[in-house]
């Protein structure tokens, strides 16, 4: 008997590969060499040679997905892609006509984006003008 629905794992695969890559490169941020994690001390920068060691550049050439990606002054520039792949990943399951797979995809795409930035300008709002006024 025939489904009724057609169901393509090209996006899935895609999805995967992905979101491991990206998997890879957040647990590579925290290794060290030998494999094992570094310890964290404190909030601030470690004081003398230690610090002087961690600002200059490493001694060997990039290797992806074990040394991060230095992307801390942009990285909310992955919820565009973080939301393009969640967005493949849920309609490859819920789209009943893969015909309008793509256009579910990117209107989905710029909900999530959409809504990310309403959640972010409403807590905006309500830490810089609401919580003084309650509680100042």
């Amino acid at each position: 008997m025939m489904s009724r629905f057609r169901v393509s794992f090209m996006p899935w695969f895609v999805a995967l590969v992905v979101m491991f890559a990206c998997a890879g490169l957040t647990l590579a941020q925290n290794a060290s060499p030998d494999g094992l994690a570094k310890p964290q001390q404190g909030f601030g920068p470690a004081a003398g040679a230690a610090s002087q060691a961690a600002t200059q550049a490493p001694a060997h050439p990039w290797r992806p997905f074990l040394d991060p990606v230095i992307i801390h002054d942009s990285w909310y520039f992955l919820i565009i892609p973080m939301a393009f792949l969640m967005s493949m990943a849920y309609k490859a399951v819920r789209c009943h006509d893969m015909r309008r797979y793509w256009r579910a995809v990117i209107a989905m795409t710029i909900q999530v984006v959409l809504g990310m930035i309403a959640l972010g300008a409403g807590f905006w709002m309500l830490i810089e003008f609401v919580l003084p006024r309650i509680a100042p």
